[in-house]
C-alpha cells in the first residue's frame, strides 16, 4: 500500500526507536546513533548480545532489547545498514554499561569490559560495517572479547532451489527471519544458562566461546523461503511501478527483507499448493552447508542433493510474518504447514517486517 500515516520518513526511525524504548523502563537510547540498551545489566551478566541492522524492519532490533534477550542493537536508516562509528558506540554501550564504578581517591574507573557476541545478518553492508567496527573495538581496546555469528537462513538464492540457474550471486544466503531466534535462544543462554530438565546441575555456565558455536550451530540448521503478495511502499517515496507490482493471481517466492524482487512468480493455486511448494524447497536445500561459509571455502563439504531432515528430527517452526498477512490468515497458514512438515512446535508472528 503506497498510503502512509507519515507522509516523509524524516525523523522517523528516530521517533519509532523513541517510542519502542519507552515500553521498557531498563532501556535508554543513544540518539545520535540510534542505540538502544540496557543501562543496567545485570551484575553476573558476563556476556553482552548484540544486533542491528537498517531500520523497517520493526520490531527489530530495539524490541528485542532488554534483559534475557540483546543488551544492545542498533538502526541505520530505512534498509540501510548502521555506519561503523554507530556499531561502534553499540558495542562500547553493551560491554560498559553500568561498569563504572569510583576508586579509594574518587577517580571513576571503568573494569573490565563484558565479552561481546554479535548476531550480524549475511548483507554486504552489514558485514562491511559491523567488521570495521569490530576491528575498530578490538584496537580501541585491546582486552575487549568479540566474536561474531553469521546469520543467512535463506535457500531462495542456491542454485538448486532457483532449477539450476546461476550460481546464487556473491553473496549467498541472506540472513532473514532467522536472525531473531538466534538472537532470542543465544539471549536466553547467556542470561539463564542451558538449564532445563535433563540439564546437570554441574553443566558449565555459558562462556564466549560456548555461546558463538551455539550460534554457529542453530545457524547451519536454520533454512528458510520468503513469500509476498505485494511488495512494501517506504514513506516519501514513489508509488510502485509496473515492474514492481504483483498480479492479483500471482505470489512471489524468493524475496528479500529490502523490497528486492524475489526469485521467481508463479500463479497462487491454493494455500496448501503454496505452502507445500516453500516447504518442498526449503527441504530440497541440500545439507552440509553453515549459512553464508558455504560460498566461500566450504563448497566441497556441501552437498546439493544431500539432506539436513533426517527422520526422527525435532522441527521448531518459526513463520515471520512480513507485515502485510493478517494474523487470523496467518494462524491458518501456521496450521497448514504443521500438516505438511508433521507434528512441530511452532512460533509465529511480526518477528521480523
Amino acid at each position: 500500500m503506497d498510503k502512509h500515516i507519515f507522509e516523509s520518513a524524516e525523523g522517523l526511525v528516530l521517533a519509532s526507536l523513541r517510542g519502542t524504548v519507552a515500553q521498557n523502563p531498563a532501556l535508554r537510547l543513544h540518539a545520535p546513533t540510534k542505540t538502544a540498551y540496557i543501562a543496567h545489566p545485570s551484575p553476573s551478566a558476563d556476556i553482552a548480545l548484540i544486533s542491528g541492522g537498517g531500520a523497517g524492519h520493526e520490531p527489530a532490533h530495539a524490541g528485542y532489547t532488554g534483559h534475557g534477550m540483546l543488551t544492545s542493537s542498533v538502526s541505520g536508516d530505512i534498509f540501510a545498514s548502521p555506519s561503523a562509528k554507530q556499531i561502534l558506540a553499540a558495542i562500547e554501550l553493551a560491554a560498559f554499561s553500568g561498569l563504572e564504578f569510583r576508586n579509594h581517591d574518587h577517580r571513576t574507573e571503568r573494569v573490565k569490559g563484558r565479552d561481546i557476541l554479535i548476531v550480524i545478518n549475511n548483507y554486504t553492508g552489514d558485514r562491511l560495517n559491523f567488521g570495521l567496527a569490530i576491528e575498530q573495538a578490538r584496537g580501541k581496546y585491546p582486552g575487549l572479547n568479540i566474536m561474531f555469528v553469521l546469520n543467512a537462513d535463506d535457500v531462495s538464492l542456491l542454485p538448486q532451489t532457483r532449477g539450476g540457474e546461476g550460481e546464487g550471486g556473491m553473496v549467498g544466503p541472506r540472513g532473514l527471519g532467522g536472525n531473531i531466534l538466534v538472537c532470542k535462544v543465544l539471549g536466553a543462554y547467556t542470561a539463564f544458562g542451558a538449564r532445563g530438565v535433563s540439564t546437570p546441575p554441574t553443566y558449565p555456565r555459558p562462556t564466549l566461546d560456548r555461546t558463538k558455536l551455539l550460534g554457529d550451530v542453530l545457524v547451519a540448521h536454520l533454512r528458510s523461503l520468503g513469500a509476498t503478495l505485494g511488495h512494501c511502499h517506504v514513506p516519501g517515496r514513489e508509488p510502485h511501478s509496473a515492474f514492481e507490482s504483483i498480479p492479483a493471481s500471482q505470489i512471489e517466492l524468493g524475496l528479500g527483507l529490502h523490497n528486492e524482487p524475489g526469485v521467481r512468480r508463479v500463479p497462487l493455486i491454493s494455500p496448501a499448493w503454496l505452502v507445500s511448494e516453500m516447504v518442498r524447497v526449503v527441504r530440497g536445500s541440500g545439507g552440509g552447508w553453515g549459512g553464508a561459509d558455504i560460498y566461500i571455502d566450504k563448497r566441497e563439504q556441501y552437498d546439493a542433493n544431500g539432506t539436513w531432515l533426517r527422520p526422527g528430527d525435532e522441527i521448531v517452526l518459526f513463520i515471520n510474518n512480513l507485515g502485510g498477512v493478517s494474523t487470523l490468515e496467518i494462524g491458518a497458514v501456521v496450521e497448514l504447514v504443521r500438516k505438511e512438515l508433521g507434528k512441530s512446535f511452532a512460533f509465529y508472528g511480526f518477528w521480523r517486517t
